[in-house]
């Protein structure tokens, strides 16, 4: 169950980025729809295996984030609630952010770049690696967001996977 908790908020928010990096128009939504029907278990289990290397890498990336924050004597929490309010106007608004802390945000954005193209190369890979195509890959990703009985068999094969069903 922790799996599950910790799996389906990943996956969602891997489709956010996978919409936004690949979004193509009106016409690329209804042929990914018609072809999120026609997911079969081995692509099903390819996008599971996708998601959990994909998981590993945002939380390798996050932990290496926390210590370059941490590295600036700031605590990761007060990081994340300036560039959320830097990503967002109305709660720019709420957060008072000080020179000091404005300065170290300039001075890391240029690190936290290259980190995050280092990261959207590894996580192509990981598609490409794993047998699906990054359009294939968000297909399946909306299939499961979007159809409840696809969003089951999901977990299923995570769990499955977890306990060590798959590799």
């Amino acid at each position: 169950m922790n799996f599950f908790k910790k799996t389906v908020p990943f996956v969602l928010g891997m489709i956010l980025m996978a919409g936004s990096a690949f979004a193509q128009g009106q016409q690329m939504q209804q042929m990914q729809n018609a072809q999120a029907d026609s997911v079969s278990d081995e692509e099903l289990q390819m996008f599971v295996d996708t998601a959990q290397e994909l998981q590993s890498i945002q939380q390798g990336f996050q932990s290496e984030v926390q210590q370059m924050v941490q590295e600036e004597d700031m605590t990761f929490q007060r990081f994340q609630q300036i560039m959320m309010s830097q990503q967002n106007p109305q709660m720019a608004q709420k957060v008072e952010v000080t020179d000091e802390e404005q300065a170290v945000i300039k001075e890391m954005q240029p690190e936290l770049q290259k980190m995050q193209q280092q990261v959207n190369q590894e996580q192509m890979s990981a598609i490409q690696d794993n047998g699906l195509t990054p359009q294939r890959f968000q297909q399946i990703a909306q299939a499961v967001q979007s159809d409840p009985q696809m969003m089951q068999r999901f977990q299923q094969m995570s769990a499955d996977s977890a306990s060590g069903g798959g590799e």
